[in-house]
């Protein structure tokens, strides 16, 4: 479960509620989109640069700013607290923001292009090679860009409440192709919103202008009808092998595996299905040992840890972890553990 999507709802709703802000005297909105927008943040430190449009318009603003920035205020200040609580505000920085930036730095290793999720892919468009699903997609957010673009430069039509979308917007998709190490398709996220809101703009400034004619009304009427039912189509070929996907497999793998194994022994869990044992070691559920080298704070050797604890069991899943592991860690594991299932290389026991 990730927290992009709530950051993203509350962003949007922080938007919204600073548009209706600006255009009506009202503490009440200016409190809730500066709550909201603070709240985003505490969820995902990684939406800082996505609320900054939104605090400089409240800055710049000649309106009662107090109230917005009461709301920004609220969450963060409660959040900080909590995390004084926990004794080491050194560490609760270096979790959250410092940590993140180093492991990222693991882009050196394996880049990832701003348009890798724009190419032929078969599990996010039901169909492989140039479909009508990828080029459907293709349309979408291209509009939307240029729709985007097109608002945001021209500001002096619309009023400040399109700048402050339009540069939301542009702001995340510069971060995304330019400052994003790793470009994972969670990143495209608070983007995709927006990319939607403009592609809709596009069509109703159509609408806009054919509308004033008898002609113009019904052929705008007739291509909607026959876009909207495209687009179902379109719709249900994308999601419907997704739809057949289940994860059944890998149910019935691991009510084997919590039969076999007692719930009290620690496995070292390399991909993280394995949340209900005890872990022996500090770090789990990540491939950790492709960013360890990165880290200013170095994590606990393996091997010794292994040694010290004992650890019987290790859970590397199907993506094989064990071979993301440090070279040494990974001859010591092979050396030491075999696997526990007759030919399945998931959970590895050590060897008697």
């Amino acid at each position: 479960i990730r927290p992009d999507n709530p950051a993203t709802l509350l962003l949007l709703m922080g938007l919204i509620s600073q548009i209706r802000w600006i255009r009506r005297e009202s503490r009440c909105n200016g409190f809730l989109a500066g709550f909201c927008y603070s709240a985003s943040v505490v969820i995902l430190t990684k939406m800082i640069p996505a609320v900054l449009p939104g605090v400089a318009f409240a800055l710049l603003s000649n309106k009662n700013r107090a109230f917005f920035f009461l709301g920004l205020l609220l969450p963060s200040v409660l959040t900080g607290l909590w995390l004084l609580t926990l004794g080491d505000p050194g560490t609760v920085w270096y979790s959250l923001i410092q940590l993140p930036l180093e492991a990222n730095k693991i882009s050196e290793l394996f880049f990832m292009a701003p348009d890798l999720f724009f190419y032929p892919n078969g599990y996010y468009f039901g169909t492989n090679g140039w479909s009508r699903e990828l080029l459907t997609n293709h349309v979408v957010w291209i509009v939307g860009l240029m729709v985007g673009m097109y608002r945001l430069l021209t500001p002096f039509l619309w009023g400040k409440s399109e700048l402050l979308v339009a540069g939301t917007f542009f702001l995340q998709v510069i971060l995304y192709v330019q400052f994003i190490p790793l470009k994972h398709a969670q990143y495209l996220i608070p983007i995709a919103p927006f990319v939607a809101l403009y592609f809709a703009d596009g069509i109703n400034m159509v609408w806009k202008k054919m509308r004033q004619t008898l002609v113009g009304l019904v052929m705008f009427s007739s291509a909607s009808i026959a876009g909207a039912v495209f687009l179902v189509q379109v719709f249900l070929a994308a999601a419907g092998p997704k739809l057949q996907t289940t994860n059944a497999a890998a149910l019935t793998q691991l009510k084997k595996l919590y039969a076999s194994v007692p719930l009290v022994e620690p496995i070292l869990d390399l991909d993280g299905r394995t949340l209900y044992y005890p872990d022996p070691y500090y770090v789990c559920c990540l491939p950790f040992g492709q960013f360890a080298p990165f880290l200013s704070r170095p994590l606990p050797p393996l091997i010794e840890v292994l040694k010290k604890t004992e650890n019987k069991y290790i859970f590397q899943g199907q993506a094989q972890r064990v071979d993301t592991l440090l070279p040494q860690d990974q001859e010591f594991i092979r050396s030491y553990f075999q696997p526990f299932f007759k030919g399945d290389w998931q959970l590895l026991v050590r060897k008697i």
